[in-house]
């Protein structure tokens, strides 16, 4: 069905030499570009379920109704080829021309070579888990590269990353079920309906559930893909995700198995947002030397972070920006000191009763005034510099603008420029105290109530030590 060895194509220019490969919708070859003398490939279109080829190897139909749906289909196919063809990014496969001929169309791209990532586990086994989160950094760059421009791939699985033999750099390949979107989110074209077992979320396997942008579908498969490439085994599919989330767990190290679970959510409004968010979370510890391509520019992460007064700030995108550690800590995860609120200088002890606490909320300042009052602001005392307390408003922007992902004690939350912060719930434990009573060791905030339950609402309160989380408004930002 494919066409032959030394078949030419546009009058002589092109010369097949062989078959790359083929799929439900196409084949792709090897050819040569004569004039250049330069190896190229070649995709046709040939959706195979409903098309032949004759002796002269043009496409035949077999009926009318076929006829239509080929017609549709083809012309789909070149229109995703020119929205591919204006892509460029050192990831994705480069299209140099696209034609039609024998009653059907080709488009030609770089030819690649090198190995995809299916091949090298199956031939090499399970890679390690360095080398696995080096490539899908790469594959996640150039995805989130695509999402930029409102594209989605839903065809990302290891047999579409070709790793380039000569600088080990990870292509992705074969846009034959990408889909456009404008600006409002609404599809430019049809999907061409395809699912690859394990790696394709469940949404997928209901023709025309896409109507709108979705990247959480491409999450999914490159959390199925990071996990095929440490495991070598292809992930469980959809259905038994779905059914059993726990089937993915015990393979992987434990902040490993907590991305993959959280990019192959079952449910894509609780899977990870982003391919950016996904990347955060393999690269949380080293962020701030890492970096992301988001639209023209290039966004460093370490332009998002800030020193102030020795302490590092990261703008998360919000109103102002967060510290990266609790005060008393030197640095991101490590612990810090405990506080009773409204102590400013760590001199306040759990000898301060519930009755000091109730006059202290009717005629102190509040809950809200505190933040930036040196009287009661544990970090305006300890810090200076601009560096205060966050508000109760402020730490709700946290909560509703921010993106929170759960790593077994410890918390990573994601702000919309990127940046991260690390909060560690290994602080949060409660023991006896002398004189009975439980005292509990947390932070200022807290994902329960948003922190209201810590801010003066327990009766018990004066027996809470809290860890403290300052901010500091971007006017102290040079």
């Amino acid at each position: 069905m494919q066409l032959n060895e030394g078949y030419q194509l546009q009058s002589g220019k092109y010369r097949i030499l062989r078959v790359l490969g083929q799929g439900g919708f196409g084949i792709t070859y090897l050819a040569l570009n004569v004039m250049l003398d330069k190896k190229v490939a070649i995709k046709e279109f040939f959706p195979k379920d409903f098309c032949g080829r004759d002796n002269t190897s043009h496409l035949t139909l077999g009926t009318q109704n076929n006829a239509e749906t080929v017609l549709k289909l083809k012309h789909r196919f070149l229109k995703e080829a020119k929205n591919i063809d204006t892509l460029d990014h050192p990831g994705i496969v480069k299209i140099y021309d696209i034609f039609e001929e024998n009653g059907t169309a080709y488009y030609v791209m770089d030819y690649i070579d090198g190995e995809n990532l299916n091949e090298i586990v199956k031939r090499n086994g399970p890679l390690a888990e360095a080398t696995a989160v080096k490539y899908i950094n790469q594959v996640g760059n150039a995805l989130d590269y695509i999402h930029s421009r409102n594209m989605t791939h839903f065809d990302v699985k290891p047999a579409n990353i070709v790793v380039r033999r000569s600088d080990d750099q990870p292509i992705l390949i074969d846009f034959g079920l990408s889909k456009q979107f404008d600006i409002h989110g609404d599809a430019t074209s049809t999907l061409m309906h395809g699912i690859s077992h394990g790696y394709s979320p469940i949404e997928l396997y209901n023709a025309g559930s896409i109507a709108s942008f979705s990247p959480q579908t491409d999450v999914y498969s490159l959390g199925a893909t990071l996990y095929f490439l440490i495991v070598g085994a292809v992930p469980p599919d959809a259905s038994s995700v779905l059914n059993n989330p726990s089937v993915l767990q015990g393979h992987l190290s434990e902040d490993i198995e907590n991305v993959v679970c959280m990019a192959m959510h079952p449910i894509s409004s609780q899977r990870i947002s982003s391919v950016r968010i996904l990347l955060q979370g393999l690269n949380s510890e080293k962020e701030c030397d890492n970096h992301l391509d988001s639209d023209e520019d290039t966004v460093l992460l370490q332009d998002l972070c800030h020193t102030v007064n020795g302490h590092e700030a990261a703008d998360l995108g919000l109103s102002v920006l967060w510290a990266t550690a609790d005060i008393g800590a030197f640095k991101e995860g490590e612990p810090g000191e405990m506080f009773v609120w409204g102590d400013n200088d760590g001199t306040k002890t759990l000898k301060i009763r519930s009755s000091w606490v109730s006059r202290w909320f009717k005629s102190g300042p509040g809950l809200n005034n505190i933040a930036g009052n040196p009287l009661y602001d544990t970090a305006a005392k300890m810090w200076g510099g601009g560096w205060r307390m966050p508000t109760v408003n402020e730490v709700k922007e946290l909560f509703n603008n921010a993106e929170w992902l759960c790593f077994g004690d410890q918390v990573r939350i994601f702000g919309p420029s990127g940046r991260g912060i690390l909060l560690d719930f290994k602080k949060h434990w409660t023991a006896e105290s002398p004189n009975g009573r439980l005292v509990t060791y947390n932070w200022m905030i807290s994902q329960d109530e948003l922190g209201v339950n810590l801010i003066g609402t327990n009766k018990d309160w004066a027996d809470c030590y809290c860890a403290i989380r300052p901010v500091i408004d971007r006017k102290y930002i040079k």
